[in-house]
């Protein structure tokens, strides 16, 4: 499930296999994306990319192409010298030629449902926004046309495996909207439909025409048989309706090391799907801070919305920092039916209000958990159903009203849990870094709660806070280290130098900068452990922490 990995595809893909680069922008091969002839017909390994420019692309299409695991295909989006991401706008944007249908639901569409099953889809790098119901687009007759209340940003409609990384989603009806629609009956879970949506802002989206629905969500996800969401390293605002922060019907939800903050509605729905029945969820190392609103007094609900499914789901829902700001009170928790199984262990549930539930109104029969810090006004607990839990008041955050949701040296989540074995194929080795980062999460043998880890180091925890403007994949990583400048001011050159713990410098070498702001380096010689990496330019300097295996 390492899925970081793909990135690697991004840059060596075309080494393999004879592919065709286009350029779209100022001074490249074409305007717009919309005048590429092959959008419908890219072969594996093929890359479109697409150049900053200050006016928004205001162009909507249909991409297909069947990749590749090593050869994908690529959308990627090429930033200014200030970091800004090419923007693809929905108002009024103008359709391509090739008549596909539901060009009113979404900027971006991959596959069409029945009939073009894409495969391996990389989209990266770009605002994507203006997708909603206040707003019309141009269609391939050139008719000007609404768009549908749940239009978003981009639908993988037919499409086994896609990637979006790197990109803000906003201003949509939903940010994404997708899921299992492939027909052609390859679809099982040794050969699963595959969503990965890593390192994405999204916020503002939503119904802006009617405030009070609750139908379009920031991001939504439905599913089947074999279908697979990962969502990790996103950040997660505000929502223009209604609606749920996140909404999936997958069938496996991985949700990790996300920061998820805003909007009056759940901030987290796993609903099973109606045509199957069956959910399994991996939920850690998230953030959910649910503010003030009234849409409805809970925060994470599990089960059925249609008719009960008893088919044994089950929701791992550990090492969270779980928060409800809401001066009405809330339900951390609301199961549908005794047929859904939660195991809720290591999170942190805190309350700024005495009026609040930690599960539902009725019986807890389907929640079980263990070394939970809850705030002691909590009613809902069962004591049978959660075991060695703190009742408290102050869980000990570094600055909760600034968002520092840390430990202090002193918090009494600190150094809780030994010998917790989290479920296979899913280990909390990792942490959330505001903004869109991650980091490992240190380790001494004792496991805080939480979905942040007290590791001590002073200066280890005030770099983390500094990172915002370099991605790093992989990390943690076997020697070989890729690196994305964000914000990169103009340079020609970058020095990169390796460092421990300690400051102690290991490596240093000196790299052209390309236009592209993509570097390299090997790590190899290192020994296994924390180490930072320092990139200076004659603009700025920026550090990031990664771990060498």
């Amino acid at each position: 499930m390492k899925k970081k990995l793909l990135f690697c595809m991004l840059v060596t893909y075309n080494l393999f296999i004879h592919a065709t680069t286009y350029t779209v922008g100022p001074g490249q091969t074409y305007a717009h994306i919309i005048d590429i002839p092959v959008l419908d017909n890219l072969q594996p390994g093929d890359s479109i990319k697409v150049y900053y420019q200050p006016d928004h692309y205001f162009e909507k299409f249909r991409l297909y192409g069947v990749g590749t695991s090593n050869n994908p295909i690529v959308l990627i989006g090429i930033p200014d010298n200030n970091g800004n991401k090419p923007v693809l706008d929905g108002k009024n944007a103008i359709s391509n030629s090739t008549s596909y249908a539901n060009e009113d639901r979404q900027v971006i569409k991959i596959g069409e449902y029945g009939s073009l099953i894409a495969d391996y889809v990389i989209i990266e790098g770009f605002e994507i926004r203006n997708a909603n119901a206040n707003y019309q687009f141009i269609d391939d007759t050139g008719t000007p046309t609404d768009y549908q209340d749940n239009a978003c940003a981009f639908r993988p409609e037919s499409c086994k495996h896609t990637i979006v990384r790197n990109c803000m989603l906003d201003s949509c009806g939903n940010s994404f909207q997708g899921g299992n629609a492939v027909l052609d009956n390859t679809v099982t879970h040794d050969n699963p439909t595959e969503i990965l949506v890593e390192y994405c802002s999204l916020f503002d989206n939503g119904n802006p025409a009617d405030p009070s629905s609750d139908q379009e969500h920031q991001l939504y996800s439905f599913g089947g048989v074999g279908s697979v969401l990962t969502l990790q390293y996103n950040r997660l605002g505000n929502v223009m309706d209604a609606g749920a922060q996140i909404k999936t019907r997958s069938e496996t939800n991985i949700i990790r090391y996300n920061w998820v903050d805003g909007g009056d509605n759940d901030m987290l729905q796993l609903i099973e799907d109606m045509r199957n029945g069956v959910q399994h969820n991996y939920v850690y190392g998230n953030v959910f801070i649910k503010s003030t609103g009234n849409s409805n007094n809970r925060l994470i609900l599990v089960g059925w919305d249609s008719s009960p499914q008893p088919n044994g789901d089950s929701t791992y829902f550990y090492n969270n920092t779980v928060i409800s700001k809401d001066p009405g009170g809330d339900r951390f928790f609301r199961t549908i039916d005794t047929t859904v199984h939660i195991f809720a262990d290591n999170n942190i549930f805190y309350a700024v209000n005495s009026t609040y539930l930690l599960f539902n109104d009725g019986p807890d029969t389907t929640i079980r958990g263990k070394n939970n810090w809850i705030s002691s006004f909590a009613t809902g607990i069962n004591s049978a159903a959660v075991t060695n839990s703190i009742l408290s008041v102050d869980p000990g955050f570094v600055d909760f009203v600034n968002s520092d949701l840390h430990l202090t040296a002193t918090s009494e989540c600190r150094d809780v849990v030994m010998g917790f074995v989290p479920p296979a194929g899913f280990p909390l080795s990792e942490e959330y870094v505001m903004d869109l980062q991650s980091q490992p999460r240190p380790s001494d043998g004792k496991l805080d709660l939480g979905a942040f880890e007290y590791d001590g180091l002073t200066s280890v925890n005030n770099i983390a806070k500094s990172i915002n403007d370099i991605l790093l994949y992989p990390n943690p990583s076997d020697g070989q280290l890729n690196l994305y400048l964000k914000t990169e001011k103009l340079s020609n050159t970058a020095s990169i130098i390796i460092m421990d713990v300690s400051g102690k410098e290991l490596i240093r070498e000196i790299k052209p900068l390309n236009i592209e702001r993509m570097l390299s380096i090997d790590a190899e010689i290192l020994t296994p452990g924390i180490y930072f990496i320092k990139v200076i330019t004659d603009k700025n300097t920026e550090v990031v922490k990664f771990t060498k295996q």
